[in-house]
């Protein structure tokens, strides 16, 4: 669809818009604060401090879980050579 209707394209007349409503598909943010700019600065809100709260809370649970991956799975000596250059190569070719 962005292909079709572009960054500054109006989406909300677009028929797969309508369609994801209809079936649910709706962005709620659970940070920014979805109310009118009046009630947002009445209600003394601060999104900057919950998001960072948040990242806190993430990279603590991080911290305590420890690395999904084993150090042996991310070195990169274990990683033979003949893939990095063709890896490389395929890159500088598009």
């Amino acid at each position: 669809m962005v292909a079709r209707v572009g960054f500054e394209g109006d989406y909300l007349h677009q028929k797969e818009t309508s369609r994801r409503l209809r079936a649910g598909e709706v962005f709620m943010p659970e940070v920014a604060a979805r109310l009118s700019w009046e009630a947002w600065a009445s209600s003394g809100s601060d999104e900057v401090a919950l998001a960072r709260e948040r990242a806190t809370q993430s990279v603590a649970a991080a911290e305590e879980r420890g690395p999904i991956l084993g150090v042996r799975t991310l070195s990169l000596a274990r990683i033979p050579p003949w893939i990095i250059l063709r890896s490389c190569a395929s890159t500088r070719s598009r």
